[in-house]
Protein backbone atom coordinates (compact mmCIF):
# COMPACT_ATOMS: atom_id res chain seq x y z
CA UNK A 1 0.00 0.00 0.00
CA UNK A 2 1.15 3.50 -0.81
CA UNK A 3 0.22 6.61 1.15
CA UNK A 4 0.73 8.68 -2.02
CA UNK A 5 -2.49 7.11 -3.37
CA UNK A 6 -4.41 8.36 -0.34
CA UNK A 7 -2.92 11.82 -0.75
CA UNK A 8 -3.91 11.88 -4.41
CA UNK A 9 -7.54 11.17 -3.48
CA UNK A 10 -7.49 14.16 -1.11
CA UNK A 11 -5.72 16.37 -3.66
CA UNK A 12 -8.19 15.57 -6.43
CA UNK A 13 -11.20 15.93 -4.12
CA UNK A 14 -10.37 19.55 -3.35
CA UNK A 15 -9.06 20.46 -6.81
CA UNK A 16 -12.34 19.40 -8.41
CA UNK A 17 -14.39 21.43 -5.92
CA UNK A 18 -16.26 24.42 -7.39
CA UNK A 19 -14.88 26.63 -4.59
CA UNK A 20 -11.26 25.50 -5.04
CA UNK A 21 -10.07 28.96 -6.03
CA UNK A 22 -11.19 30.24 -2.62
CA UNK A 23 -8.66 28.14 -0.73
CA UNK A 24 -4.91 27.82 -0.46
CA UNK A 25 -3.68 24.26 -0.10
CA UNK A 26 -0.14 23.42 1.06
CA UNK A 27 1.42 19.98 1.37
CA UNK A 28 3.76 18.95 4.15
CA UNK A 29 4.72 22.54 4.99
CA UNK A 30 3.32 26.05 5.25
CA UNK A 31 4.45 29.55 4.39
CA UNK A 32 2.04 30.99 6.94
CA UNK A 33 4.25 32.37 9.72
CA UNK A 34 1.62 31.83 12.44
CA UNK A 35 1.12 28.19 11.41
CA UNK A 36 4.88 27.62 11.20
CA UNK A 37 5.32 29.02 14.69
CA UNK A 38 2.52 26.93 16.19
CA UNK A 39 3.89 23.74 14.58
CA UNK A 40 7.54 24.53 15.35
CA UNK A 41 7.68 21.78 17.99
CA UNK A 42 5.00 19.44 16.65
CA UNK A 43 7.13 16.61 15.32
CA UNK A 44 5.34 13.28 15.74
CA UNK A 45 8.71 11.81 16.75
CA UNK A 46 8.60 14.06 19.85
CA UNK A 47 11.94 15.67 18.97
CA UNK A 48 10.62 19.25 19.40
CA UNK A 49 11.23 19.92 15.72
CA UNK A 50 8.76 21.18 13.13
CA UNK A 51 5.96 18.80 12.28
CA UNK A 52 3.33 19.23 9.58
CA UNK A 53 0.17 17.36 8.57
CA UNK A 54 -0.03 16.12 4.99
CA UNK A 55 -2.30 19.00 3.88
CA UNK A 56 -2.89 22.46 5.30
CA UNK A 57 -5.83 24.38 3.83
CA UNK A 58 -6.39 28.05 4.56
CA UNK A 59 -8.93 30.56 3.23
CA UNK A 60 -8.22 34.28 2.67
CA UNK A 61 -11.89 34.99 3.48
CA UNK A 62 -11.46 33.40 6.92
CA UNK A 63 -7.88 34.07 8.12
CA UNK A 64 -8.46 32.47 11.55
CA UNK A 65 -9.69 29.17 10.08
CA UNK A 66 -7.58 26.21 8.96
CA UNK A 67 -8.36 22.70 7.70
CA UNK A 68 -5.68 20.04 8.14
CA UNK A 69 -5.55 16.52 6.71
CA UNK A 70 -3.50 13.52 7.80
CA UNK A 71 -3.38 10.45 5.53
CA UNK A 72 -2.54 6.78 6.01
CA UNK A 73 -2.44 4.15 3.28
CA UNK A 74 -4.03 1.34 5.29
CA UNK A 75 -7.44 1.76 7.01
CA UNK A 76 -6.07 -0.49 9.76
CA UNK A 77 -4.02 2.52 10.82
CA UNK A 78 -6.94 4.94 10.89
CA UNK A 79 -7.27 5.34 14.66
CA UNK A 80 -5.63 4.06 17.82
CA UNK A 81 -7.94 4.55 20.79
CA UNK A 82 -5.76 2.64 23.27
CA UNK A 83 -2.22 4.04 23.16
CA UNK A 84 -2.72 7.30 21.23
CA UNK A 85 -0.03 6.44 18.70
CA UNK A 86 0.31 9.82 16.92
CA UNK A 87 3.03 8.66 14.53
CA UNK A 88 1.32 5.68 12.91
CA UNK A 89 -2.41 6.53 13.04
CA UNK A 90 -4.27 9.14 11.01
CA UNK A 91 -6.82 10.30 13.62
CA UNK A 92 -4.27 10.50 16.43
CA UNK A 93 -1.79 12.33 14.21
CA UNK A 94 -4.21 14.95 12.89
CA UNK A 95 -5.57 15.67 16.38
CA UNK A 96 -1.98 16.07 17.58
CA UNK A 97 -1.41 18.88 15.05
CA UNK A 98 -4.87 20.34 15.64
CA UNK A 99 -4.15 20.73 19.35
CA UNK A 100 -1.23 23.07 18.61
CA UNK A 101 -3.01 24.99 15.84
CA UNK A 102 -6.15 25.50 17.93
CA UNK A 103 -4.23 27.89 20.19
CA UNK A 104 -4.71 30.59 17.52
CA UNK A 105 -6.98 29.04 14.85
CA UNK A 106 -10.39 27.48 14.53
CA UNK A 107 -9.52 24.04 13.18
CA UNK A 108 -11.25 21.32 11.22
CA UNK A 109 -9.12 18.17 11.33
CA UNK A 110 -9.57 15.42 8.74
CA UNK A 111 -8.14 11.92 9.04
CA UNK A 112 -8.22 9.80 5.87
CA UNK A 113 -7.03 6.27 5.21
CA UNK A 114 -7.38 3.90 2.27
CA UNK A 115 -6.27 3.37 -1.31
CA UNK A 116 -9.38 4.28 -3.30
CA UNK A 117 -12.52 6.39 -2.99
CA UNK A 118 -14.81 3.44 -2.27
CA UNK A 119 -12.85 2.14 0.70
CA UNK A 120 -11.62 5.51 1.98
CA UNK A 121 -12.20 5.90 5.70
CA UNK A 122 -12.68 9.49 6.84
CA UNK A 123 -13.09 11.18 10.21
CA UNK A 124 -13.88 14.91 10.48
CA UNK A 125 -13.40 16.89 13.67
CA UNK A 126 -14.36 20.48 14.46
CA UNK A 127 -11.93 21.19 17.28
CA UNK A 128 -13.56 22.59 20.39
CA UNK A 129 -17.03 21.24 19.64
CA UNK A 130 -18.33 17.80 20.48
CA UNK A 131 -20.76 17.50 17.56
CA UNK A 132 -20.35 14.42 15.39
CA UNK A 133 -19.52 15.22 11.77
CA UNK A 134 -20.16 13.08 8.70
CA UNK A 135 -17.56 10.40 8.12
CA UNK A 136 -16.75 11.24 4.51
CA UNK A 137 -14.90 13.91 2.57
CA UNK A 138 -17.11 16.99 2.37
CA UNK A 139 -17.19 19.89 -0.07
CA UNK A 140 -15.50 23.19 0.70
CA UNK A 141 -19.01 24.66 0.92
CA UNK A 142 -19.88 22.11 3.63
CA UNK A 143 -16.70 22.74 5.61
CA UNK A 144 -17.36 26.50 5.56
CA UNK A 145 -20.95 25.81 6.64
CA UNK A 146 -19.74 23.75 9.59
CA UNK A 147 -17.39 26.53 10.65
CA UNK A 148 -19.32 29.73 9.86
CA UNK A 149 -22.83 28.60 8.98
CA UNK A 150 -24.56 28.09 5.65
CA UNK A 151 -25.16 31.82 5.17
CA UNK A 152 -21.43 32.55 4.94
CA UNK A 153 -20.87 29.56 2.66
CA UNK A 154 -23.65 30.83 0.38
CA UNK A 155 -21.97 34.24 0.18
CA UNK A 156 -18.73 32.65 -1.02
CA UNK A 157 -20.62 30.48 -3.52
CA UNK A 158 -22.55 33.49 -4.87
CA UNK A 159 -19.33 35.48 -5.30
CA UNK A 160 -17.94 32.59 -7.37
CA UNK A 161 -21.05 32.48 -9.56
CA UNK A 162 -20.83 36.25 -10.09
CA UNK A 163 -17.13 36.06 -11.01
CA UNK A 164 -17.84 33.26 -13.49
CA UNK A 165 -20.72 35.20 -15.05
CA UNK A 166 -18.53 38.29 -15.49
CA UNK A 167 -15.74 36.27 -17.12
CA UNK A 168 -18.22 34.51 -19.41
CA UNK A 169 -19.82 37.80 -20.41
CA UNK A 170 -16.40 39.27 -21.26
CA UNK A 171 -15.49 36.22 -23.36
CA UNK A 172 -18.72 36.43 -25.37
CA UNK A 173 -18.24 40.18 -25.80
CA UNK A 174 -14.74 39.57 -27.20
CA UNK A 175 -16.32 37.26 -29.79
CA UNK A 176 -18.70 40.06 -30.81
CA UNK A 177 -21.84 38.31 -29.58
CA UNK A 178 -24.51 40.92 -28.82
CA UNK A 179 -25.94 41.30 -25.31
CA UNK A 180 -29.33 39.87 -26.35
CA UNK A 181 -27.74 36.87 -28.01
CA UNK A 182 -25.51 36.27 -24.98
CA UNK A 183 -28.62 35.78 -22.83
CA UNK A 184 -30.16 33.43 -25.40
CA UNK A 185 -26.93 31.44 -25.78
CA UNK A 186 -26.33 30.98 -22.04
CA UNK A 187 -30.00 30.13 -21.47
CA UNK A 188 -29.82 27.50 -24.22
CA UNK A 189 -26.65 25.96 -22.79
CA UNK A 190 -28.09 25.82 -19.26
CA UNK A 191 -31.25 24.20 -20.60
CA UNK A 192 -29.26 21.66 -22.60
CA UNK A 193 -27.24 20.76 -19.51
CA UNK A 194 -30.44 19.63 -17.82
CA UNK A 195 -30.40 16.68 -20.24
CA UNK A 196 -28.34 13.99 -18.51
CA UNK A 197 -27.17 12.36 -21.71
CA UNK A 198 -25.86 15.66 -23.07
CA UNK A 199 -24.30 16.58 -19.74
CA UNK A 200 -22.34 13.32 -19.56
CA UNK A 201 -21.23 13.13 -23.17
CA UNK A 202 -21.02 16.54 -24.85
CA UNK A 203 -17.25 16.89 -24.38
CA UNK A 204 -16.39 13.68 -26.21
CA UNK A 205 -19.30 13.54 -28.68
CA UNK A 206 -18.69 17.04 -30.01
CA UNK A 207 -14.93 16.79 -30.57
CA UNK A 208 -13.36 17.17 -33.96
CA UNK A 209 -11.44 14.05 -35.00
CA UNK A 210 -8.47 16.10 -36.18
CA UNK A 211 -7.56 18.18 -33.12
CA UNK A 212 -9.71 16.92 -30.21
CA UNK A 213 -11.36 20.32 -29.91
CA UNK A 214 -15.12 20.92 -29.88
CA UNK A 215 -16.60 21.04 -33.38
CA UNK A 216 -19.06 24.00 -33.45
CA UNK A 217 -21.52 22.33 -35.84
CA UNK A 218 -21.59 19.07 -33.90
CA UNK A 219 -21.90 20.91 -30.59
CA UNK A 220 -24.73 23.12 -31.86
CA UNK A 221 -26.63 20.07 -33.11
CA UNK A 222 -26.14 18.31 -29.77
CA UNK A 223 -27.32 21.39 -27.82
CA UNK A 224 -30.50 21.70 -29.91
CA UNK A 225 -31.21 17.99 -29.55
CA UNK A 226 -30.73 18.17 -25.77
CA UNK A 227 -33.03 21.21 -25.49
CA UNK A 228 -35.73 19.36 -27.43
CA UNK A 229 -35.41 16.35 -25.09
CA UNK A 230 -35.76 18.57 -22.01
CA UNK A 231 -38.77 20.49 -23.36
CA UNK A 232 -40.54 17.26 -24.39
CA UNK A 233 -39.80 15.66 -21.03
CA UNK A 234 -41.14 18.68 -19.14
CA UNK A 235 -44.12 18.97 -21.54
Amino acid sequence: MNERNTEEIIREHFKKDSLFKNIKIEEGKSNNSKIKNLLSKSSKNKTENHGYPDFIITMPSFPDFVIIVECKANPVFHEDSKTNNIKDYAVNGVLHYAKDLSKEFDVIAIAASGQDKKELKVSNFLIGKEEKLEEKLLSIYDYISIYKGEGEAKKIENLNITDTAIQLNETLHEHEISADNRCTLIGAILLALEDRGFRLSYKSDSQSESDNKPDPKKLTKRILGAIKNVLVEKK
